[in-house]
């Protein structure tokens, strides 16, 4: 969930813990429009997405398709998301 209800021009996602495949974003607007941002990219531990444009509208949420890489220590990836206006 997107805490307030700012505009953003752009998104970035961060990736801690473990490396993760991000296959696609879901984004869902205040006013009831959802849009699907194919991504499909392999992220290591610490590494940033480049910025994914949206709509500029009022976010509700968003959600994520990805799947947590093997790694020894069997760890979770943790996903950081940033708004930029």
């Amino acid at each position: 969930m997107v805490v307030g209800a700012d505009k953003f021009s752009s998104i970035r996602l961060k990736v801690t813990d473990a490396a993760l495949n991000l296959v696609m974003l879901q984004v869902y607007y205040e006013g009831g429009e959802v849009e699907d941002i194919p991504v499909k990219s392999e992220l290591k531990a610490g590494a940033e997405t480049r910025l994914i444009a949206v709509k500029g509208k009022p976010l509700k949420k968003v959600s994520f398709t990805y799947k947590t890489l093997p790694n020894s220590e069997s760890d979770k990836a943790h996903i950081e998301l940033w708004g930029l206006k």
